[in-house]
């Protein structure tokens, strides 16, 4: 009986260790993204542009090719927002905005 309780402590410290560098990696991507979108005029640029071509804040409810190939790019889009952050990309948007109206004066 202890040799199953070893293998599965051994087991479940293999899985922990998993978890853990998926959690790591998922990390590191987030910030990477964070910092390529949300750091720079010109990265903001792109997740401006990003947002409107993907149609992040619109639903397609026709069941036709196109509205399928438009809630596919949408799910992209959903997915980067999901690794910036909800916030930091409303944040860097905003700095869009803001650079903008500068630029105007």
């Amino acid at each position: 009986m202890k040799k199953e309780t070893l293998f599965k402590t051994q087991q479940d410290a293999k899985v922990k260790a998993d978890t853990e560098a998926i959690q790591r990696d998922l990390d590191n991507w987030r910030n990477d993204f964070r910092k390529t979108f949300c750091e720079t005029p010109h990265g903001r640029r792109v997740l401006t542009w990003l947002v409107h071509e993907t149609y992040i804040y619109r639903r397609f409810e026709q069941q036709n090719a196109k509205a399928y190939a438009l809630e596919g790019k949408r799910e992209l889009g959903l997915e980067v927002q999901d690794l910036i952050g909800l916030t930091n990309m409303l944040q860097a948007l905003n700095n869009v905005t803001v650079e903008v109206k500068g630029n105007k004066r």
